[in-house]
């Protein structure tokens, strides 16, 4: 089984802290002893076909507000969100953000343009 660690959910003072650990088909918010498992959203033709995440980027706009883009080795991407007190998560929702050539790595830059280093396509 192949796997894909985010480590960068921030701690204290900033966030729950943790590590989101990335399966097929599924992801794990993984703190101490907590843990949380969402499933990632899947196209209505491809229910059969595992699904991977193959690229992250964690957003932090304040104190309160962060979320993390992934994307899946399909292209789509998505917004990953921690609804969380203090430094207890309490459910992970995943939107779906738009699809894109699969990438390597993503960059938001300071003006809001998502970058992504893809192998197809021009960069």
């Amino acid at each position: 089984m192949t796997i894909f660690i985010i480590p960068l959910v921030p701690g204290t003072p900033d966030g729950p802290g943790g590590v989101l650990v990335c399966c097929e088909d599924f992801m794990i918010y993984r703190n101490g002893n907590q843990h949380l498992k969402v499933y990632y959203p899947k196209r209505q033709f491809e229910e059969e076909k595992p699904v991977m995440i193959n690229a992250n980027y964690v957003i932090r706009l304040s104190k309160d507000l962060m979320f993390i883009l992934v994307q899946t080795e399909l292209g789509d991407l998505f917004k990953v969100s921690l609804n969380a007190t203090g430094e207890t998560v309490h459910n992970i929702t995943m939107q779906y953000f738009d699809t894109i050539p699969p990438a390597i790595s993503l960059c938001v830059l300071k003006n809001g343009s998502l970058f992504s280093a893809s192998e197809f396509g021009n960069q």
